[in-house]
């Protein structure tokens, strides 16, 4: 085992990324509910949605969690540098959750202009929607913030990607 201040910072560092994605994904449950409610009660396809983002944004927290865990693991045998790369990879997962779920989005609003463009009209949006909307906004950049505040300051490439994720 190496210097035991160095496994003291790593477990600090843990312990304070955990600490952030474990309140990122709360946010993010909360925001789940709150939207499918806003987005079905206040007839807002685009609510709907953003309600499917929160859910990629708590798999992502997910993600997070378990692979800051993974790669704070110490060096071993098998991992002369310990298993930092584990981080790397949540990275890349949380970067192509991203794509799809953007795809995902521009899918559903290629088909609502296709179907306005036939003579469909949609249903406007209640004050609801508007209401959760902009709580949304507010909790996601106040997530944000403290998130990649975290991120940086433990120099985390993953919990910087997952904050970019929930400013999305």
């Amino acid at each position: 085992m190496k210097d035991g201040s160095l496994s003291g910072n790593m477990e600090r560092r843990q312990r304070r990324l955990q600490k952030v994605t474990i309140i990122g994904s709360v946010v993010n449950l909360t925001l789940v509910t709150l939207k499918f409610v806003a987005g079905t009660v206040g007839h807002s396809a685009a609510m709907l949605a953003d309600a499917v983002h929160s859910c990629s944004d708590f798999a992502t927290d997910v993600v997070v969690l378990i692979f800051v865990k993974l790669g704070a693991k110490p060096w071993d045998e098998s991992h002369d540098y310990g298993h930092g790369k584990f981080e790397t990879l949540a990275t890349f997962l949380i970067g192509v959750t991203l794509l799809a779920v953007g795809v995902l989005i521009a899918v559903g609003g290629v088909r609502k202009i296709v179907f306005v463009a036939g003579g469909g009209v949609l249903p406007s949006p209640g004050m609801l929607a508007f209401i959760v909307a902009l709580f949304s906004i507010v909790s996601k950049e106040w997530t944000y913030r403290f998130t990649v505040r975290a991120g940086k300051e433990e120099h985390s490439e993953t919990v910087v990607a997952n904050a970019w994720h929930h400013r999305s």
